[in-house]
């Protein structure tokens, strides 16, 4: 008979009705088929506990490789930027603006940059404010008991599993 959480709890649920019905009196009927609900329970709560372990794991493996694609990736980058800036100062080298090489072609596009001399200078309409909220400086002014506007302190619980 397989048994999932749900069916375990809605079991429970249906007992605790039962034991409630009968006023309190846990009979050797009920108290056997709770004993085998929390059996149950326990068996269900170890394979989850199993199963977050291996899914934590595998969450653990997906961070590291993505540390090491980035890495390949700069790594991917610098090579073709160095490249690009070689082959840019040999073009100069030959005075030239266009080379063809076998499929590849390559020439010079015009571009326009701002470069900036002096940031301070520059007129405050042209810098962008962002707003961020600051969560750590509300949750110690609520709870030192100032009260704000659009935000409250929740008690939650968090599963802990060792």
């Amino acid at each position: 008979m397989r048994t999932t959480l749900y069916t375990i709890t809605e079991d429970q649920r249906l007992l605790n009705a039962m034991l409630e019905e009968n006023g309190g009196e846990l009979t050797p009927e009920i108290e056997e088929a709770m004993q085998i609900t929390e059996d149950n329970f326990i068996a269900k709560a170890e394979a989850y506990g199993a199963t977050i372990s291996e899914y934590d794991a595998q969450a653990d493996a997906c961070d590291a490789e993505i540390k090491r694609l980035q890495a390949y990736k700069k790594t991917c980058q610098n090579v073709s930027r160095r490249m690009k800036e070689s082959l840019t100062m040999a073009m100069q080298e030959f005075h030239t603006d266009k080379v063809t090489a076998g499929t590849f072609r390559f020439s010079f596009r015009k571009s326009t940059a701002v470069v900036i001399d002096n940031e301070d200078m520059i007129p405050e309409e042209y810098f962008k404010t962002e707003r961020t909220l600051q969560k750590k400086a509300l949750l110690d002014a609520l709870k030192a008991g100032d009260i704000i506007v659009g935000a409250k302190l929740e008690t939650r619980q968090s599963l802990q599993m060792r």
